[in-house]
């Protein structure tokens, strides 16, 4: 089959699913293959999340608590954060951004959320876990929303930002962030897409992926990284290795 007919099947079988006002555009993929179709011809400048649920939207972590977001509170949780972590630093970032980077690194509830280039590490994430759920990888296709110079917490609209590469994790995976002035709003950009990755399909894109090259050891560098990837490569997986 010639490429150009390969391609006009795959796009006749990916489905384009019916949105409500207001939603993302969404497409369900029926093979790894589709998948790189859907893909292959976005922007250099397009940035990707993968979410282990389908049904998670892009809220950064400090908007998902029941109680709502308290932007006294977050403040709070960031100058102890900061107070306490200087021991355990080589360095003092020198810029709210750095430290807003630091503690999103390490967990801490943030107005940020994490986003890759590399739409292989955002699949990765979409489909790691074990959840017996649809998966989803958000696409977001901007080219000049990027944030640079003013405070984190003096934005007025959702924006890119590119860190300073503090730590091999986000090196190796790509990563960036979009920083949310109200952390507790779905966002919803006009300028993106949502792919739907069926919960049957996540055991053969790990798969996929591991022969690519995309796994636990390559996107954590480190000793934790490679254990995680060994466990999985000779326990959890079901490919055939001698």
């Amino acid at each position: 089959m010639s490429t150009k007919k390969r391609s006009a099947k795959l796009k006749t079988t990916m489905r384009k699913k019916r949105r409500p006002s207001g939603q993302l555009r969404t497409i369900a993929v029926d093979d790894f293959g589709q998948m790189h179709q859907a893909l292959r011809d976005q922007p250099s400048y397009a940035i990707y999340r993968g979410v282990p649920d389908a049904r998670f939207e892009l809220v950064p972590k400090i908007g998902r608590y029941h109680g709502g977001w308290d932007p006294r509170l977050e403040r709070d949780i960031l100058t102890i954060f900061r107070n306490r972590a200087r021991p355990y630093l080589d360095r003092e970032p020198s810029t709210m951004w750095e430290w807003l980077t630091i503690a999103q690194h390490h967990g801490l509830a943030t107005r940020l959320l994490d986003w890759t280039r590399n739409p292989l590490v955002a699949a990765y994430f979409a489909v790691e876990g074990t959840q017996d759920c649809d998966a989803a990888i958000y696409a977001y296709v901007d080219r000049v929303n990027r944030l640079t110079g003013q405070s984190p917490f003096e934005a007025k609209r959702v924006g890119k930002y590119y860190p300073s590469h503090l730590f091999r994790r986000i090196a190796a995976q790509d990563g960036l962030f979009t920083v949310h002035p109200n952390p507790d709003h779905p966002f919803r950009p006009r300028n993106g897409f949502k792919l739907l990755i069926p919960k049957g399909l996540r055991s053969e894109f790990r798969d996929v992926l591991d022969m690519y090259g995309v796994n636990r050891a390559s996107l954590f560098p480190g000793l934790d990284g490679l254990a995680a990837y060994v466990q999985w490569l000779k326990i959890e997986s079901k490919r055939p290795w001698e």
